[in-house]
């Protein structure tokens, strides 16, 4: 049993449209900071320690990071059933984060 998780590269289909993502975040029209959402792999421990690590089925999923231009930041990952709700808030254009509700205007690819 591995130390760490067998290599994988998952796919969600749902995720394509937020993968390596920026944008800039918004107070009633005023620029407060900037977002990154990267894609990352999480693959959950299910038993064992160390070496005996037994590991889950890994899933695709996304780290956001926003920092404030007030020099606050915060850095989450998206997981499991908070994965549909935070992707519904990207589609229309909201970031939740430090306990406030941001406007974001994605950049262009």
């Amino acid at each position: 049993m591995p130390l760490k998780p067998p290599p994988a590269d998952p796919h969600d289909p749902r995720l394509d449209p937020f993968r390596g993502r920026a944008g800039v975040l918004t107070v009633d029209g005023v620029r407060v900071g900037e977002v990154l959402l990267q894609r990352t792999v999480y693959t959950p421990r299910v038993g064992g320690l160390l070496w005996w690590s037994r590991w889950g089925e890994p899933v695709e999923t996304i780290e956001e990071w926003v920092a404030l231009d007030d020099g606050r930041d915060e850095d989450a990952f998206v997981l499991g059933q908070n994965l549909d709700a935070v992707i519904g808030q990207w589609a229309s254009g909201t970031v939740e984060a430090l306990g406030q509700k941001f406007r974001v205007e994605w950049s262009v690819r």
